[in-house]
């Protein structure tokens, strides 16, 4: 699958084994080692130093969620 990544949650070793087996892209598949989320503060960031959002969606509850995510590269 060129162009998407899978990042496995820490806590579903079977799944990540699994992808890693299935895929043919050496770097697809990548194990989330986040302990916690970096963003600890919720403050606004002055609008000359980003354009915007960076982020387009949350990831971590996708992964508490499910055990995964797939993300554009």
């Amino acid at each position: 699958m060129a162009g998407f990544l899978f990042i496995v949650s820490a806590t579903t070793p079977g799944i990540y084994t699994y992808l890693k087996l299935t895929n043919k892209s050496e770097d697809a598949v990548i194990l989330d080692r986040r302990k916690v989320d970096r963003r600890r503060s919720h403050q606004e960031v002055t609008p000359e130093r980003r354009n915007g959002e960076r982020r387009h969606r949350n990831l971590m509850t996708d992964l508490q969620k499910y055990g995964w995510v797939l993300v554009h590269r």
